[in-house]
């Protein structure tokens, strides 16, 4: 009977990552101006945490004159694909049992596979609830018996890392029996830690994903009438620039004539009827606006949107934290000067509105609400820089530069530096 369980153990690990490997999120990615959503989740869990005992032999499963609390201790390590609903878990507990008034050291190794339903009751992202099925063996001195085991609890995300956890075994034993522990419960209560993020974002429903929808519309539709008023005021700027030029020639003719007239009256000595003093001075008005600097059309905020490949580092430049993290800076539907600038959870979670100075190409953010993550975010010392920047293939792009600092990290400050993304094969990371 040991060796049935130990090869159960021993195949249900590689078992339950292949039936893993199925995708079952339909999350929609925005490309373009617009956020991408991300469908990131943790590879492992480690659980560290107590256990209750309830080993009444009665047939419900909460016997509290019968339940052990002493050295409740428990670890269990969960294996989940990304994105997956299935997960592989092993773990270990400890306790004590009172057997014929003596108290006897109980521990026991158990092996179980879980499936998450929680998608298919509610949609959020705080909250994961499973059931499972498995094996087991727990030992009592030196007896023990093999358990065919039952499971089902849940968890609550309360940071991107860190979980409360909460889950019922019923363990029924298998031949040959142990009289003096036959069917039993575990209770296990515990803190979850995950290798990288909390759960999975969870598929948009038709009615969501249509509202999404409308919603990038209603962008497209904004920004597509902010370029159309950027290339009226650059038209009305090039007018009033013709105009000006038109002047200018037209004042020369007339500098002429009246040079013209004054030469042949000097001849005829004549009496000049427009005094030197004004030719001069008129002479120097065309002077002035012959050499007059005209302006170039002015930048909009098309101009500052695309996608950017950005390498983030501390402030000393001796730790990397992203080597080519993925953002994008697009247009706000209001016309106060503002833009988006996100990282789409590739980077450290990042997104948040920017003042932009579209003549300067630089720009701001005064504790802006991050709307990836917790807290506010302060950007210093941002600018773009027209053709400055080096892609991965040597094609010469646009450059992107800014400091960062996070609420929650207070004193902290990141640097952002990287170059446009041309959209090419050959220029991606």
């Amino acid at each position: 009977m040991k060796s049935f369980f130990l090869s159960g153990i021993f195949l249900l690990f590689p078992i339950i990552p292949i039936f893993a490997q199925q995708k079952v999120s339909n999350t929609i990615l925005k490309e373009g101006f617009f956020p991408k959503k991300s469908e990131a989740i943790s590879p492992y869990f480690l659980t560290l945490g107590l256990n209750v005992l309830d080993n009444g032999n009665s047939k419900l499963p909460f016997n509290a004159d019968e339940w052990s609390i002493t050295n409740p201790f428990f670890i269990s390590l969960e294996r989940r694909s990304d994105g997956s609903d299935f997960s592989a878990v092993l773990s270990f507990s400890t306790n004590k049992l009172k057997i014929k008034s003596i108290n006897r050291f109980y521990y026991s190794i158990d092996a179980s596979a879980r499936y998450y339903f929680d998608d298919l009751i509610f949609n959020n992202t705080d909250i994961e609830t499973y059931a499972g099925l498995g094996l087991g063996r727990f030992f009592l001195e030196n007896n023990g018996n093999n358990t065919l085991n039952f499971s089902g609890g849940g968890r609550y995300w309360f940071s991107k890392n860190f979980a409360l956890s909460l889950e019922a075994i019923g363990k029924v034993g298998l031949k040959p029996m142990n009289e003096a522990v036959l069917n039993h419960y575990a209770y296990n209560f515990g803190i979850v830690w995950g290798t990288s993020a909390r759960k999975k974002i969870l598929e948009e429903t038709p009615i969501a994903l249509e509202e999404s929808l409308i919603e990038e519309k209603e962008k497209v539709v904004a920004l597509k009438e902010d370029v159309i008023k950027d290339k009226e005021v650059v038209v009305s700027i090039m007018e009033s620039v013709i105009k000006d030029k038109e002047k200018v020639v037209a004042l020369k003719e007339n500098i002429l004539k009246a040079k013209e007239e004054l030469e042949s009256k000097s001849n005829e000595k004549e009496v000049p009827k427009l005094p030197l003093s004004e030719v001069k001075t008129a002479e120097a008005l065309v002077s002035k606006l012959s050499n007059r600097t005209f302006p170039d059309e002015i930048p909009t905020r098309l101009d500052y949107t695309g996608d950017w490949y950005i390498r983030i580092t501390n402030s000393e430049k001796t730790s990397l934290i992203f080597e080519h993290a993925l953002f994008s800076t697009y247009s706000s539907s209001e016309e106060d000067g503002t833009m988006w600038i996100s990282d789409a959870k590739k980077g450290p979670w990042l997104q948040c509105k920017i003042s932009v100075n579209l003549k300067e190409g630089t720009f701001t953010a005064l504790a802006q609400p991050n709307f990836l993550d917790q807290g506010t975010l302060t950007i210093t010392e941002g600018r773009f820089e027209n053709r400055t920047g080096v892609s991965k293939a040597g094609n010469i792009v646009d450059k992107i530069y800014f400091k960062a600092e996070f609420s929650y990290d207070p004193g902290n400050i990141l640097l952002f530096e990287g170059h446009k993304s041309t959209g090419l094969q050959v220029d991606k990371y």
